[in-house]
């Protein structure tokens, strides 16, 4: 693409009564710390299935 050019003069974005919910969200990790100052972090996210919790 030559010469692409976007201008966006007086841009306004209103999110008036954004609600995000999420019922039964857990984040499991453990955290290993050894004497050389290496840390591991692994997170596991768990999806409990209920995708219907992000609907309003």
């Amino acid at each position: 693409m030559d010469n692409l050019k976007i201008e966006m003069k007086n841009l306004k974005i209103e999110i008036t009564n954004m609600k995000i919910a999420m019922d039964n969200f857990k984040i499991e990790g453990d955290v290993d710390v050894d004497t050389n100052n290496d840390v591991d972090h692994p997170l596991e996210l768990e999806d409990t299935g209920d995708d219907d919790a992000m609907e309003d």
